[in-house]
């Protein structure tokens, strides 16, 4: 039972790290960007979700790194594929929910 806790607080773990890390990399990617008049990532934003919103709008670049990006998470997602299509749902879902702070008080 010890085991097996410690292994899922690992996992949990990992999961947040590399999401972390995740939005760091597009915030660092999208640097160069931004010192030629562009506007700032929002740094909330995974890189998949970035190139899975970009693969949809049909953009060659990020088509290519969603089949590489997809491939290297699928072992971590139980062999599925779509891993970017699915970051990039999940973003738009997260930003399009309420806030707490948003939400009228119950009584």
């Amino acid at each position: 039972m010890r085991n097996t806790l410690k292994g899922a607080v690992l996992l949990i773990w990992v999961r947040l790290a590399g999401t972390g890390f995740s939005q760091l990399l597009n915030v660092l990617a999208r640097l160069p960007l931004m010192m030629l008049g562009d506007v700032a990532p929002d740094p909330d934003e995974t890189l998949s979700a970035v190139i899975g919103r970009r693969a949809a709008e049909g953009a060659v670049w990020a088509l290519v790194a969603q089949w590489i990006v997809d491939r290297i998470m699928a072992p971590l997602e139980g062999w599925k594929l779509g891993h970017s299509a699915r970051a990039a749902a999940a973003h738009a879902a997260s930003k399009a929910a309420p806030k707490p702070s948003e939400q009228a008080p119950t009584q």
